[in-house]
């Protein structure tokens, strides 16, 4: 195990890779009663491929696959969704992607390990059915209007799109409903 301590606030970071190539970074808070936890996966925005496990061959997906999966990842089977059963526990949970990665994650000051278990179970165990796929289109897409109608976002848009002229971040900046209308 790997211990990182900063001498200045007197804390202590524990990282441990497990067997299954997870990370686990625990940073207790003495006097401090809340707890937080992020469950964070190596695939944004600008991740367009990925080798399944076992196979050689890269899979290529459409644009906007890592914020779709992170908005289906909540969804379970028998109907109810995982942010509800959180909240009625008293968690507080979300989740977001960013160009590089995409992380789920809570925060409590009770039932901690009630919301570390269904934390676990929405990541581990997706559902998808045909759907479910199909109404979460509309509301990706009702999102990306949001964000289209939003003149910070506008600017910071284009900002990143003359960043980032020959870089595939620019990709992550430049898509909008009409980019995405093939993937829905």
């Amino acid at each position: 195990m790997q211990i990182i301590e900063n001498s200045i606030v007197k804390e202590k970071l524990y990282i441990e890779k497990l067997e299954n190539g997870m990370t686990v970074m625990i940073m207790p808070k003495k006097n401090i009663q809340k707890k937080y936890v992020i469950w964070g996966t190596h695939y944004g925005s600008i991740d367009h491929t990925f080798v399944v496990s076992g196979q050689e061959k890269e899979t290529k997906v459409p644009d906007g696959v890592a914020h779709f999966l992170e908005h289906k990842m909540f969804e379970q089977p028998d109907g109810t969704n995982s942010l509800d059963t959180l909240s009625a526990m008293g968690v507080s949970a979300n989740a977001y992607t960013t160009g590089d990665h995409t992380a789920y994650l809570f925060e409590c000051t009770e039932n901690f390990y009630e919301g570390l278990d269904e934390l676990m179970s929405y990541v581990q165990n997706p559902h998808f059915t045909d759907e479910n796929v199909e109404k979460e289109k509309g509301i990706i897409g009702q999102e990306i209007d949001m964000y289209d109608d939003h003149p910070y976002w506008k600017c910071y848009k284009n900002l990143m799109n003359c960043l980032y002229k020959n870089n595939r971040n620019k990709d992550r900046h430049s898509r909008n409903k009409k980019n995405n209308s093939k993937n829905r």
